[in-house]
């Protein structure tokens, strides 16, 4: 892409009336986009394991354990997700033979998760992958990965991921995802030092690095999606709205809006048939090339993305536990990382028109 669409996106809200918001977008775009392309890496290098990454991070739970083997609740409480969510990476485990069940000498109830001599091996062997391949060259100097680190360890503190000793706990169900309590201790930086103390020091500084994003971008969009639920809009769709409602004629082709979104043309295929099911998009065909189309934000369309912008930036972006100088700081090292990947181009950076607003309702108006 030959410009920066986030810092493009950054100027679109405070040009359009929500200047409170934008460091917030900024920040929050720039951690969802770097947690995608981390995790394509990530995937990537896993992928000749036969692993995906939510496999992987369960069996490296079990090797750091002390006898290879964790209660599922356990597990999933460290992996910080939903129970079942834990049962079905399990069952995959173990139909590969790398996990196995084992009865809860404790608690008839629930069941033990075991690594396997094979699973040991596996995990082993794909770390050291990994850790050569994405976490020790984590496009960033040591002193501004730590940084970012220090940013994004705030950002979690904020939303109630976790407390520090002694410092007061969070009341019931404050933490962000599906309503579970805090962490009583910081559970990367804990995973930091297991890696130090398997061996893999070097590597601990992009650990803490990478699964920081993958945690904050997780809160970020479990907190976007729990603020749109109510408005019948999932996250995707909200993003295909706001792309059209800055477009100059708030109408682009389905090729550039599969761009912008930086996205699979099948996956905004989706988004703009259920935008256009309920009325909030018209779809046409391109007169000058009947195999492609346009897409184009209704009266409806237009009303339903503003309800949504102004849920999401006083419920998500105002805040996101940074003053606005470390929202600059956090989203020029994160620029930083996506320049590395091949992101964006940004010599030339060139900006594309400005929307027209004229006859836009209020907040839309300069």
């Amino acid at each position: 892409m030959p410009f920066d669409p986030i810092e493009e996106g950054r100027r679109q809200w405070a040009e359009a009336g929500w200047p409170d918001a934008a460091p917030g977008m900024g920040v929050v775009g720039s951690v969802l986009r770097v947690q995608q392309l981390f995790l394509v890496a990530v995937e990537d290098v896993l992928a000749p394991f036969e692993l995906r990454f939510a496999r992987y991070q369960a069996l490296l739970l079990l090797l750091f354990s002390r006898r290879g083997r964790v209660p599922m609740g356990t597990l999933a409480q460290r992996l910080q997700v939903h129970s079942a969510t834990v049962t079905n990476v399990v069952n995959r485990l173990e139909d590969q033979g790398l996990v196995r069940r084992e009865a809860h000498p404790a608690d008839a109830r629930s069941a033990l998760a075991a690594l396997t001599p094979r699973g040991r091996r596996v995990a082993l062997a794909a770390t050291e992958a990994l850790r050569s391949q994405v976490l020790d060259p984590v496009p960033l100097t040591e002193r501004e990965a730590a940084r970012l680190s220090v940013l994004l360890r705030r950002q979690r503190l904020h939303a109630g991921d976790f407390v520090v000793p002694g410092r007061r706990l969070a009341p019931p169900g404050a933490g962000p995802g599906w309503g579970r309590e805090p962490l009583p201790f910081d559970p990367i930086a804990e995973a930091r030092e297991q890696w130090a103390r398997a061996g893999w020091s070097d590597a601990g500084l992009g650990v803490e690095v990478v699964a920081s994003v993958f945690r904050v971008g997780q809160i970020y969009l479990n907190d976007l999606e729990r603020t749109l639920r109510p408005l019948d809009l999932s996250f995707a769709r909200y993003e295909a709205l706001m792309l059209l409602l800055f477009a100059r004629t708030q109408r682009l082709p389905m090729g550039k809006l599969s761009a912008r979104l930086q996205v699979h043309p099948a996956s905004v295929t989706n988004a703009i048939k259920r935008l256009q099911d309920e009325g909030l998009i018209r779809r046409d065909t391109n007169p000058d090339d009947r195999r492609s189309s346009f897409a184009t934000l209704t009266p409806a369309g237009h009303r339903a993305v503003l309800r949504a912008t102004e849920a999401v930036r006083a419920e998500v972006l105002t805040d996101v536990g940074l003053t606005e100088r470390q929202c600059e700081e956090e989203f020029r090292l994160l620029r930083k990382v996506r320049v590395a990947f091949g992101d964006f181009t940004p010599s030339t950076d060139p900006r594309p028109p400005r929307p027209d607003l004229r006859g836009a309702p209020p907040r839309l108006r300069r």
